[in-house]
């Protein structure tokens, strides 16, 4: 039944990645962080990122980058920040 619902990917620990995304430079806050694995398949991230910079697009754009690197470390192929 895995194949057909949304579920935590298996071996993806959110807490961990939270952490992660929290202690990258420029991170205010992170919240409404999940994980999905859809169709069993394509392993995804979704949350929001509060910024210490609010309104510096060069700063948003740095942290995107590096969490779309945790991402890929983590096995997640996409993600909605």
């Amino acid at each position: 039944m895995r194949i057909l619902m949304e579920v935590q990917p298996k071996g993806c620990d959110n807490e961990k990645l939270r952490e992660k995304i929290a202690n990258l430079d420029g991170v205010d806050r992170v919240d409404d962080l999940h994980t999905f694995a859809l169709a069993g398949q394509k392993n995804v991230l979704s949350c929001h990122i509060s910024m210490t910079e609010a309104g510096n697009i060069e700063k948003a754009r740095e942290i995107n980058e590096k969490v779309l690197k945790l991402c890929k470390a983590n096995n997640l192929c996409h993600a909605t920040t």
